[in-house]
């Protein structure tokens, strides 16, 4: 444009003027669309809505179609990788069983109000952030398609935040490394099928592995006249088993005659050499307090407390076995072995009475367990093993 010639200066201007007002149209016309378009989506939402039956006519049978579920808020997150999953899963679950959750923002600050630390704070600055778009006069197309689904993108915001990256990798790894160990063959059943899911892998191609890494007493006792194809006809099989082996043995035990050693003999195990005088173990019927400490389902006193509903790990009637301080899941049956010995050591000092290996008393009148003490206090793992194995609580090789 030559600034010397006004007319082209005044064309200019004027062709200036003309795309302001065009651009000032479109503006006003997205606007009144993004308006027009809410008010026919809440009166579709509003038609949609089923009308109840009149009352009088079956008083009995209208409920509330809003009606909730009632589900317990899950803990809150504070920002851990590893129970992002957890966390995620249970408060869709709410969301999902509580009709009044009906819009985003409800769900939005529904899973913010169940965040802590770490996460709290990137929820604060997700609001911050979530409130200036939402404030914008004129939004361009990206923030008008994240306003028409605004809980889906916040939950893809918080994927990228705190989802594992290495989900598939972490699992696969705890696959390989996963053993029963002192777990419930119920609950270690479910806890591996747990991680084949987390892991992507295929469950009815890990049958064999599955296998491999359970507790031997288990697969001694298993014989299928069919070799299992799928994950789930192998976890059927074992359980029926592990039944039927509990039915034996707790027959076995309550049989009048019946003695361990011979029973023991029997089944061909091998009994280590006990390495302090051991007399057979006495039947612990106190429930009051810790008795002997108990992890193998297959062994007569562990039957005796599940027939019982006392703590098949103590032996007290006042928690149960997941629950138990005494000897917990998460230590070592060497180590809750050793607690049983110091337990028991007090009953001798304090004379409360319990079960005798020494002495020329009858079963019935028995005191309380003693042991030859070695020098540095440590536990004795082959009387560990002798006690255990003679008196069926325990398979140390478990």
């Amino acid at each position: 444009i030559d600034e010397k010639k006004p007319a082209e200066v005044a064309a200019k201007d004027n062709e200036v003027k003309a795309a302001k007002q065009e651009a000032e149209t479109l503006q006003r016309d997205l606007r009144s669309f993004i308006r027009n378009a809410r008010d026919r989506y809440d009166n579709a939402a509003a038609k949609a809505i089923p009308l109840s039956t009149p009352a009088a006519a079956h008083p009995q049978s209208v409920t509330s179609a809003a009606e909730d579920i009632k589900i317990s808020d899950p803990d809150k997150f504070d920002g851990n990788i590893s129970d992002y999953v957890r966390w995620k899963f249970e408060c869709q679950n709410v969301i999902a069983a509580r009709g009044k959750m009906d819009n985003d923002d409800k769900k939005i600050r529904y899973m913010g109000s169940r965040m802590e630390k770490a996460a709290l704070q990137w929820y604060q600055l997700y609001c911050r952030k979530r409130d200036t778009l939402l404030g914008m006069q004129t939004p361009d197309a990206t923030e008008a398609r994240r306003k028409m689904a605004e809980y889906e993108y916040f939950l893809n915001d918080l994927d990228a935040k705190f989802k594992d990256p290495q989900e598939l990798q972490t699992y696969r790894s705890k696959v390989r490394n996963s053993t029963q160990g002192a777990m419930e063959f119920n609950e270690y059943s479910i806890h591996f099928h747990n991680l084949l899911l987390r892991a992507g892998l295929d469950e009815d191609t890990q049958v064999e592995a599955f296998l491999k890494i359970l507790q031997p007493s288990i697969l001694r006792g298993w014989k299928p006249t069919v070799m299992p194809t799928t994950f789930n006809e192998a976890v059927s099989s074992l359980r029926q088993s592990i039944q039927i082996q509990n039915t034996i043995r707790l027959a076995e035990f309550n049989s009048k005659g019946k003695t361990v050693a011979s029973s023991s003999l029997n089944r061909g195990q091998t009994i280590t050499p006990p390495s302090t005088k051991i007399c057979i173990i006495g039947s612990w019927n106190d429930p009051s307090r810790p008795g002997p400490f108990t992890s193998n389902s297959l062994k007569p006193l562990y039957q005796k407390r599940l027939a019982k509903g006392w703590c098949t790990r103590c032996g007290m009637q006042n928690h149960s076995s997941s629950s138990c301080k005494t000897y917990p899941s998460s230590n070592t049956n060497a180590e809750n072995f050793t607690e049983w010995q110091r337990i028991n050591k007090k009953y001798l000092k304090d004379g409360n009475g319990g079960i005798n290996y020494e002495g020329g008393s009858s079963r019935q009148d028995v005191r309380a367990i003693k042991f030859n003490d070695d020098s540095d206090g440590s536990p004795d793992i082959g009387q560990f093993a002798s006690m255990y194995l003679q008196n069926e609580e325990i398979d140390v090789t478990q």
